[in-house]
């Protein structure tokens, strides 16, 4: 299943909501300790951390079971477009648990171009750390070969991907990549900025969209790590 932006000239994203597959949930009875969907989300953060004003535009969860630790989507098959174009995709990479939340500001105009549009954060969990890494790599693959591509119902929106680069969040692996998008008809410049971060057996995702190339948050990466971490026994 899959948390969408559905993007009409840029305007605040309507969401909608894919249909789980049909793989039953299993437990995954082997390797590092995991927790529910369900318990997943409450470490995302409000959406008011991530700038004032901010309205939770909808959010998702693999829900209390384990899901099946079988992919229903491989990142290689997944169009340039259909990849990045705002999906939150939960339990579809055979992870085993999964939590997302998107977010909007309604008002982004007022404040062009010093403003952020909307955004969404994601937690996927994995039975392994060596199936973790395969879907944190397969992305960095995708993006780094999507270099210009359009989306759209009409592909009214070329996307141009300005860099993909490796970097560290609290001493775990990420890569951030920056993108600009080109519409039909507007001639105001806007970025979409999405952070990957390897931690152990889960990635997690920071997605924005902005007018002045805002990165995501580091800080705010690292707060909602240790608050995913501190769901897990110790020991």
């Amino acid at each position: 299943m899959r948390l969408k932006f559905v993007t009409v000239m840029f305007a605040i994203a309507a969401l909608s909501f894919g249909t789980a597959g049909s793989a039953a949930a299993q437990p995954v009875r082997h390797g590092p300790a995991q927790v529910s969907g369900t318990r997943l989300a409450t470490a995302l953060l409000s959406p008011t951390a991530f700038w004032y004003g901010a309205v939770s535009t909808g959010s998702i969860n693999s829900g209390p079971k384990l899901q099946s630790s079988r992919a229903k989507e491989h990142v290689s098959s997944l169009s340039c477009s259909v990849f990045e174009n705002g999906n939150v995709y939960v339990a579809d990479f055979g992870d085993t648990a999964a939590a997302g939340q998107s977010y909007a500001n309604e008002y982004w105009e007022s404040t062009y171009p010093d403003t952020i549009i909307l955004g969404y954060e994601e937690i996927l969990q994995f039975a392994s750390a060596g199936a973790a890494t395969t879907l944190y790599n397969q992305a960095y693959a995708k993006y780094s070969a999507c270099h210009s591509f359009t989306e759209g119902s009409q592909g009214q929106i070329e996307v141009q991907t300005l860099s993909v680069a490796k970097t560290t969040v609290s001493h775990d692996r990420a890569f951030v990549v920056n993108v600009r998008d080109l519409e039909t008809g507007l001639t105001i410049n806007l970025y979409g900025n999405t952070l990957y971060v390897l931690a152990g057996t889960n990635v997690y995702i920071f997605f924005n969209r902005s007018g002045d190339n805002d990165e995501p948050s580091v800080t705010l990466m690292s707060k909602l790590m240790k608050r995913a971490q501190a769901l897990y026994p110790r020991g």
